[in-house]
């Protein structure tokens, strides 16, 4: 199995591997600082000896794949130098944080339950699903209110295995499985810039924000 760099440090910007396999125009290595596609967080960009990675995916045996735009350069047991486009994930890594938080700031000023049933992200925008009886634009001001006072105070972002699952948490709040790359202090995630509701039909809504 792949060893995931990137679990041990995703403030990891550069590493080496070896070329373990080349395959419809993707290579395995023996470890990655590539985030594959997962859990509604894209996959990374960068660069494998300058070459652009163009997809990163994992497969059944949580092996993870590198297409890459010219593979003719690779073969088994080569050496390779890799490299994040930095910007690009630490966005994502910030937006993908900032969701968790969202969820804990909508238990704290929503009067009553709500329920999510998808999320997604981009380097620009975060996006959380919820199911809830009421507009919830009603707490617009206090959702954003509450979100930046948690930034201005800050608080580690915790990350820990239990078996194969995953989990994360921010400061003492709500423990959620997850196997997406964090900030290690909500304080880097930055203010909300902007906070939008819209409704995707009966009690359902969509709420995106932007840093």
């Amino acid at each position: 199995m792949t060893r995931k760099l990137y679990y041990e440090d995703p403030y990891l910007k550069e590493a080496e591997a070896k070329v373990l396999e080349v395959k419809n125009n993707a290579l395995l290595l023996d470890q990655t600082i590539f985030y594959p596609t997962g859990g509604g967080q894209p996959h990374d960009r960068g660069w494998i000896n300058g070459v652009e990675v163009l997809d990163v995916y994992k497969d059944e045996n949580s092996n993870v794949w590198h297409v890459v735009k010219k593979p003719e350069k690779f073969k088994p047991n080569d050496e390779v130098k890799l490299k994040l486009d930095w910007d690009y994930r630490y966005k994502l890594m910030r937006i993908h944080s900032a969701l968790h938080l969202l969820e804990h700031v909508l238990n704290v000023v929503l009067p009553d339950k709500w329920e999510p049933y998808g999320s997604g992200m981009s380097a620009e925008k975060g996006r959380l699903d919820v199911i809830y009886p009421e507009n919830i634009n009603r707490w617009k001001e206090q959702i954003v209110e509450t979100f930046n006072r948690f930034i201005d105070e800050g608080g580690e972002m915790k990350i820990w295995w239990e078996g194969e699952t995953r989990y994360a948490q921010i400061r003492n709040f709500e423990v959620i499985p997850c196997g997406g790359t964090h900030v290690r202090d909500i304080r880097e995630i930055g203010h909300l810039r902007k906070f939008k509701r819209s409704s995707l039909g009966k009690g359902k809504q969509r709420l995106e924000i932007w840093l």
